[in-house]
């Protein structure tokens, strides 16, 4: 009896979860046609509680079920048509961070919602839905430009920020902040946010990851490539002429950071995963003209996020000549992780065939022709790659007549010199 009235209240229980669960989706609702600023607070509380009902698979598939999904992500977007640079004057700074927060929040939230079901995550999977979560996480990136530009034309707003250009929402420090919590959220909905955050330990890493099923990984890695393309294109919207504000790119180089270094630490623990980044274009993604060839600049001053050793063992067993402590003094943070990625994807016990890995590495070699100091850092990962992989890696030179190209690269620097 006593076993019996314990399934009972669990019964029950999760009825009331339920049931609490619709009520403050229809808050959330009814919340999001408001001009959102005048219910900030009533909108964390309903959102902080409907967070504490989503545990568990049986709570996300029903979430799912009730149309939890599809609010969170609507919750996302733009707050309101109101929110805009013309009404910069009735709504404080502190507020626009406030509402920032608010995203933030229906980030996390949905990433809960989310995180191991791979039915939840096939949801956002659907036609049309990449796109829109994409562009629901990048509009403080447009709003921000909608202010620059019309600073241009009516020498109206605020002052510049002597550091960064303007920033009308927020001061530079709180951008990064942002910057940086929307970071760890994106890459939270494939390792949990403990993990993204700081964890360096493989053993807890390959711990954490088998515990999510393989195909919601699988799957995760293939959703966030396709968002990322999207969200390059919406920041490179927000470019002026060729030059992309030092704000965005703040942002744009936050998340390729924290989402190279994810995708590192699913390859740790799961290198047969290697396939799914190959076949969704991760190389074309990180070696892009959105990602490791934006130069570095003066935002680089203002990360604060440390970059870390690893790759000094790529395999248990050997240690690379050239580790990835040499390249730090001479290029930027964001290629750094870029060449140390890939350098670790080319070396995989697991990797019999590199090709594709020095492929982009012999492209990106081309590219930057003209750039010394990248170019010698290219070739030292050139160096490592073949002595840690040496046959496939000589297979793969073969296959792309890689010393020629080497070769063509050093006449055409010698030329310049």
């Amino acid at each position: 009896s006593t076993l019996a009235a314990k399934g009972y209240y669990s019964c029950a229980g999760s009825w009331l979860c339920q049931s609490v669960s619709r009520e403050l989706l229809r808050v959330i609702q009814r919340l999001n046609l408001k001009e959102q600023w005048t219910d900030l607070s009533l909108h964390f509380t309903t959102l902080c509680t409907l967070r504490s009902t989503i545990s568990g698979t049986h709570a996300q598939n029903h979430f799912r079920s009730i149309g939890g999904l599809e609010i969170l992500l609507d919750g996302l977007g733009l707050p309101s048509n109101k929110f805009s640079v013309s009404k910069h004057s009735s709504i404080s700074r502190d507020e626009r961070g406030e509402i920032l927060l608010l995203q933030l929040l229906y980030l996390e939230i949905l990433s809960e919602a989310v995180f191991g079901n791979v039915n939840n995550l096939e949801f956002l999977c659907e036609n049309g839905l990449v796109h829109k979560f994409a562009n629901s996480i990048s509009w403080p990136a447009f709003m921000i430009q909608e202010s620059h530009r019309q600073k241009d034309t009516t020498k109206t707003l605020l002052a510049l920020n002597s550091i960064s250009g303007p920033v009308h929402f927020l001061k530079i420090t709180e951008w990064n902040d942002y910057s940086l919590k929307l970071s760890i959220a994106l890459c939270s909905f494939i390792l949990p946010s403990n993990v993204v955050k700081c964890c360096s330990d493989e053993t807890a890493i390959n711990q954490i990851s088998a515990s999510i099923p393989s195909a919601y990984q699988e799957q995760s890695v293939r959703w966030m490539i396709r968002v990322l393309l999207t969200v390059f294109l919406c920041i490179k919207a927000c470019a002026c002429e060729s030059e992309l504000p030092s704000h965005i790119k703040i942002l744009a180089k936050t998340i390729q950071i924290y989402t190279i270094r994810t995708f590192r630490r699913v390859l740790v623990s799961a290198p047969a995963l290697l396939t799914a980044f190959r076949e969704e274009g991760v190389w074309d993604l990180i070696f892009s003209e959105d990602c490791f060839y934006v130069g570095s600049s003066v935002e680089d001053i203002q990360f604060h996020i440390g970059t870390e050793n690893q790759n000094d063992n790529v395999r248990n067993n050997r240690t690379a000549t050239d580790s990835q402590s040499s390249y730090r003094t001479d290029v930027n943070i964001l290629q750094v992780e870029a060449i140390s990625f890939l350098e670790f994807a080319a070396t995989l016990n697991e990797n019999t065939y590199n090709l594709p890995e020095c492929s982009a590495l012999v492209d990106a070699l081309e590219h930057c022709v003209s750039d010394a100091v990248v170019a010698s850092i290219l070739l030292k990962c050139f160096r490592v790659i073949l002595q840690l992989a040496t046959e496939q890696t000589l297979d793969s030179f073969i296959s792309l007549d890689a010393i020629t190209r080497v070769l063509k690269v050093a006449c055409l620097q010698a030329q310049g010199l």
